[in-house]
């Protein structure tokens, strides 16, 4: 299994890097999926989560929403791995939560992703808003 890693990077003969370690081609592709919003892609109009709408939901509302919006897109466009857990912590005083998805793997690895709820720069960077 080879993939192009996320996020994407040239290596010095302008060739973009890849990865065979099936670890990090699931946890590619599963950011990826979290990243992009339903309508984002106009060939895939369906492809991506509703995470960003979860986001507005306060409480204990708030990681109910987000682990149904992981599990449906997960559960659609990722059927081979299987999401054992998705934790969410409480926003702190900035709004940021942090949430870690720890995933099965087909090859029956357990193993975890874990983002924040700020925003994601195409280099992979994240920026907190004040």
């Amino acid at each position: 299994m080879s993939a192009i890693s996320y996020p994407f990077t040239l290596n010095g003969l302008g060739v973009l890097n890849s990865t065979n370690d099936p670890r990090k081609v699931y946890l590619d592709r599963l950011l990826t999926l979290l990243s992009t919003s339903p309508n984002q892609r106009p060939m895939l109009p369906d492809y991506g989560t509703d995470v960003l709408q979860a986001l507005y939901e306060n409480g204990n509302n708030l990681e109910t929403s987000i682990s149904q919006a992981v599990k449906k897109a997960v559960s659609v466009w990722m059927p081979e791995i299987n999401v054992e857990q998705v934790l969410v912590s409480t926003p702190d005083e900035d709004g940021i939560a942090e949430v870690e998805i720890i995933i099965k793997l087909p090859n029956d690895l357990i193993t975890t992703l874990s983002i924040s709820t700020a925003i994601f720069n195409i280099d992979g960077t994240i920026t907190v808003t004040e």
